[in-house]
């Protein structure tokens, strides 16, 4: 997400982790001169995409999930997380979720990653059929 802030200084960008210690590294980074990698306009939430604070509602005009797994996976892939996601983002919003799947560790199947409420295309994947 640094980078992206860096490339485009006049757009915010919001990081939203659950993983505080993540955040905190990440904030240190963007409190950096932008001579040194720093990005002064990336802020940092703390949270579940779920649960977000009301000024946040209907303000992103994209929304990317980076290499979701666990319940994030499972959350970004499931009718309420289409929703929750969906209350972040503005009318004409475009949402990326990147994943890495592999069939042999992740429970969940190539099936179930395209069936998503949302998906409408995948880009550059090569996914096996599901089991």
């Amino acid at each position: 997400m640094l980078a992206a802030a860096r490339r485009h200084p006049d757009t915010l960008f919001i990081g939203l982790d659950t993983n505080i210690a993540a955040l905190r590294a990440a904030g240190r980074a963007a409190q950096r001169k932008p001579a040194r990698g720093g990005a002064a306009n990336a802020a940092f939430v703390a949270g579940a995409f779920e649960d977000m604070p009301g000024p946040l509602i209907a303000s992103a005009a994209a929304i990317t999930v980076y290499l979701p797994w666990g319940s994030l996976l499972a959350g970004v892939l499931s009718s309420e997380g289409a929703r929750s996601l969906r209350a972040l983002a503005t009318p004409r919003a475009e949402l990326e979720i990147v994943v890495s799947h592999d069939p042999a560790r992740d429970h969940l199947s190539a099936s179930a990653m395209t069936s998503a409420p949302y998906v409408t295309r995948r880009r550059g994947v090569s996914m096996p059929a599901a089991p």
